[in-house]
């Protein structure tokens, strides 16, 4: 596909802006639990075996991550292990804490085979008709695990990574927000997705955004979470509710040149803290996919300690979706009523 394509040679030539927009088109233009991660696990295993002439084991992974790391740390921000893990997955050796799941396989995986060759164009040409002999005596096998309906499986034993860990379509997603008030699957990638703002990978950020986003069940608890979480940190920040003057100057304050490596338009960081607090006018409104990644963002460069800062106000969150999460309208940004109660009883 042209787009892995794309990323795999902005990691071979160390272009980190290409890569960033190469992970933001695999995130918006394919899908990652179908073909193209299939494809993806394929290019991974194939060139490491090609490589060492053998099956690798898992000191094969270790000493070949070591060598290629420098270099994917150009594209991809992140953990030392990361380029590891990568490959322990692609070779099922990862433990479970190791596992690279849906878009982050795809992505990384992508990445990861365009450091690993010598010439990615050449090497690609001369490997695509193995690829699409493995393809077409494996494709009733995909067919009949569903990757092309549901996308909520990937090939197993050998044959394709799962992604069933990110709840797509998966029937106890819905059920588990019920139970626990906030679904951990998502709120895991919400997390890294702030996490990967904070430290300004661009890549993680968006490819996590658009996760939570485009997955299921659509009930707008990303968006909310989101919304909610802006809503707390300005307050926490002022000790009140803002005006319009207060979002201005705490963005001009805060680190605006990080919000941008994350986000194009800097300017976004104010309009999507307006946004929050419905003081944005009409044409500064940001809404839907934007709103998310640029929330992301902002609360990336707002939190001082991410995942210290998240833990704590994980309970208020979850107990304000319990309570609101019957009339809230899915994949919008709420009316201001809805958290009226919240901010008047808790400060």
């Amino acid at each position: 596909m042209q787009i892995l394509y794309e990323a795999m040679a902005a990691a071979h030539r160390g272009d980190a802006d290409a890569a960033a927009a190469a992970g933001l088109r695999i995130g918006t233009d394919i899908s990652v639990d179908g073909q193209a991660g299939m494809y993806v696990w394929y290019l991974l295993r194939y060139q490491v075996a090609e490589m060492l002439g053998h099956t690798p084991s898992a000191d094969d992974l270790h000493q070949i991550a070591g060598r290629c790391y420098p270099a994917f740390s150009i594209v991809v921000r992140g953990d030392s292990r990361l380029l590891e893990n990568t490959l322990r997955t692609a070779f099922a050796l990862a433990t479970a804490q190791e596992h690279v799941t849906g878009g982050k396989l795809v992505l990384f995986g992508a990445l990861a085979v365009g450091v690993l060759m010598d010439n990615p164009e050449t090497e690609l040409a001369a490997i695509r008709p193995h690829l699409a002999a493995w393809w077409q005596r494996n494709i009733e096998h995909f067919r009949a695990q569903g990757a092309f309906e549901d996308r909520s499986q990937a090939c197993r034993k050998g044959s394709v990574m799962t992604t069933k860990e990110h709840g797509r379509d998966s029937p106890s997603s819905a059920q588990s927000i019920t139970a626990r008030g906030l679904d951990d699957v998502r709120w895991e990638i919400l997390r890294e997705a702030i996490l990967s703002a904070h430290r300004g990978d661009a890549v993680g950020a968006l490819s996590a955004s658009h996760s939570l986003a485009h997955g299921n069940p659509a009930d707008g608890q990303p968006t909310a979470c989101i919304w909610w979480l802006l809503r707390h940190r300005l307050y926490q920040l002022l000790g009140r509710q803002p005006t319009r003057g207060d979002i201005t100057q705490i963005a001009e304050y805060a680190e605006q040149r990080r919000f941008g490596e994350i986000v194009n338009d800097a300017s976004l960081l104010q309009d999507v803290m307006l946004t929050a607090w419905k003081l944005a006018p009409l044409d500064q409104e940001v809404k839907g996919d934007k709103f998310m990644t640029a929330g992301v963002a902002a609360l990336g460069v707002l939190l001082r300690e991410p995942s210290a800062d998240l833990e704590a106000v994980r309970p208020e969150l979850t107990a304000w979706w319990l309570e609101n999460q019957d009339i809230y309208r899915p994949k919008t940004v709420p009316a201001n009523r809805f958290l009226k109660r919240r901010f008047r009883t808790s400060h």
